[in-house]
């Protein structure tokens, strides 16, 4: 009989999208950042205890961009799965549409940045985010994906699949 191996640590987190007409915010990541240096992702962070989803996210955004954006002005775009890391990470994505684009300026995580959806690729994206951002961008579908990462943060295999909303 295989023995199972215990249980691994979970984290549940949010990453948000700010769209402002054609264009998303994103956060550059500092160099000086432990976790993906100098890369660029989605605003957001880590679920705290007694917290909704949409909590963290009006949070998150908060915190990171000066944005205030009302839970109820989120949507559901999908739910990551990341493995590979010392923990499992369960990632909601989240979108909203805002009319500014006043951030704020003085972040120890990095520098925020409004980029044309046309050329998020262009940049140096972690590695998820440049498998399933075309999808996110192209449409409105929600989205599941699976990530396995190696130590180095790479990307060493994924499933990833469209959900047509269920209406």
């Amino acid at each position: 009989m295989q023995q199972q191996s215990p249980l691994q640590p979970t984290i549940c987190s949010v990453t948000c999208y700010l769209r402002n007409g054609d264009d998303y915010l994103f956060m550059h990541r500092a160099a000086n950042r432990n976790h993906e240096p100098d890369k660029f992702c989605g605003v957001g962070g880590k679920i705290e205890s007694g917290e909704t989803v949409l909590e963290a996210a009006a949070r998150e955004t908060k915190d990171e961009t000066g944005q205030l954006i009302s839970p109820a002005d989120f949507i559901f775009r999908g739910t990551l799965i990341m493995e590979g890391y010392p923990e499992r990470w369960v990632v909601t994505l989240l979108e909203a549409t805002t009319s500014d684009r006043t951030v704020v300026t003085d972040l120890r995580e990095g520098a925020l940045e409004w980029i044309p959806k046309d050329k998020v690729l262009e940049n140096n994206l972690m590695d998820d985010i440049r498998i399933y951002f075309p999808q996110f961008i192209e449409s409105s579908d929600q989205i599941f994906g699976y990530f396995l990462f190696d130590k180095d943060n790479h990307v060493i295999s994924y499933k990833i699949q469209q959900l047509p909303t269920v209406k």
